[in-house]
């Protein structure tokens, strides 16, 4: 089986009327993680290629597009916020980090 883990990492004071609810890989939609560390807050989502929706990711990871849908209570909206930043570990070190 192959899979990825994602995660971004907010400041928590920017992220305050946020609730993180997908991570998004070429728009589709995958379910997160979030944890309270600190002054940050981490959102997580793991993903199993050929089980979560069928996702292949195209190599280079670049060619991807990916980004967070989240709801905004101050606003009472959701939004997208696309990546532009991606910063690639090997599976070797357990996670892809992207910010």
């Amino acid at each position: 089986m192959r899979g990825k883990d994602f995660m971004m990492v907010i400041d928590k004071e920017t992220s305050k009327n946020l609730q993180i609810k997908h991570f998004l890989i070429n728009d589709k939609k995958f379910n997160v993680e979030v944890e309270e560390k600190g002054n940050t807050i981490e959102i997580k989502s793991r993903i199993s290629e050929g089980i979560d929706k069928e996702i292949e990711l195209k190599n280079p990871i670049e060619k991807n597009s990916f980004g967070i849908e989240y709801y905004n209570t101050k606003t009472n909206k959701t939004k997208v916020f696309k990546l532009k930043k991606l910063q690639y570990k090997p599976r070797s070190n357990q996670q892809e980090k992207v910010s």
